[in-house]
């Protein structure tokens, strides 16, 4: 249980520390539960535009993560 909310910690301060333009498309889509098109409409940003943030935000956020949790 206390490992498990040490993750969660760990992961939602990863998140928090993403630059703006990561941090906004991993927000709405796992936390909002929005679809890339519907994040493409709202940010006003091509779908490929958003499909590369989450990429390059999830590759951020795991390796911050490895390093946190060593």
């Amino acid at each position: 249980m206390l490992t498990a909310k040490f993750e969660y910690k760990v992961l939602s301060e990863s998140v928090l520390s993403l630059p703006t333009k990561f941090k906004e498309v991993i927000y709405m889509h796992y936390y909002e539960e929005m679809k890339i098109q519907e994040i493409s409409q709202v940010l006003s940003i091509k779908i490929n535009t958003v499909k590369t943030r989450l990429n390059r935000g999830r590759n951020i956020l795991k390796e911050t993560y490895e390093e946190a949790t060593k």
